[in-house]
């Protein structure tokens, strides 16, 4: 019904971008989003730290959130980002790695596109981890990650790796369920955090049914 090539874009882009670039061979497409209601397509590439805005009736790129791997060095609005969908009201919303900021825990983010097509940040949360995950972070790549608007603006959030938690925030920043997943190590017979990559979250048993059996369950 409808196909659009993440190469073709890519390869006339760089064609006439400056020879310093550095070069991606990798984009790493890892989310798409339809907004049916503007019938635009948002799509995710990790390695590039950035998110594309397509025009759903002609295919054509109209806009690009975030850095591009050329020489700016400066820190990107999100990078290695994971997940992105749109919100009820409109807003542009993901899970963001910040492997730019190793020492800066990954965050979950409300993003508005201003009048001249750039982002800024309205809402972002962190969670209050204790201690340095720098290192692990580096050494693991701190991948994955997901970001879900529930009923009533509140957030599922699940962490990447090294981390573990699950958790629901709402709006104003309460936490209103964190759990943390943990396996049972047998040979040392004590239970270890399990390194958490993405997680969704199921709201009902018709969600349940549909997902486990295909078709309703009478």
């Amino acid at each position: 019904m409808w196909s659009w090539l993440s190469s073709d874009y890519f390869m006339q882009r760089e064609l006439k971008r400056k020879k310093n670039i550095t070069a991606i061979l990798d984009s790493h497409e890892n989310a798409f989003f339809f907004d049916e209601q503007k019938k635009n397509v948002y799509v995710s590439f990790k390695n590039y730290n950035e998110v594309l805005k397509i025009n759903y009736a002609d295919r054509q790129v109209s806009n690009a959130y975030g850095k591009t791997g050329d020489k700016d060095t400066s820190c990107p609005l999100f990078s290695h980002q994971h997940s992105c969908k749109i919100s009820k009201k409109g807003f542009l919303y993901l899970f963001n790695n910040n492997m730019c900021n190793p020492g800066t825990t990954p965050s979950a983010l409300v993003l508005e596109e201003t009048a001249g097509g750039a982002l800024k940040v309205i809402w972002e949360y962190a969670h209050p981890y204790e201690g340095d995950f720098t290192r692990q972070r580096l050494l693991e790549g701190a991948s994955g990650g997901n970001v879900i608007e529930l009923p009533g603006d509140d957030m599922f959030v699940s962490m990447c790796n090294p981390y573990s938690n699950v958790f629901i925030v709402s709006h104003n920043k309460e936490i209103l369920w964190d759990a943390q997943l943990e396996k049972f190590n047998v040979l040392e017979k004590k239970w270890d955090k399990l390194l958490s990559y993405r997680y969704s979250i199921i709201l009902n048993r018709k969600e349940l049914e549909h997902l486990v059996w295909g078709e309703n369950i009478e």
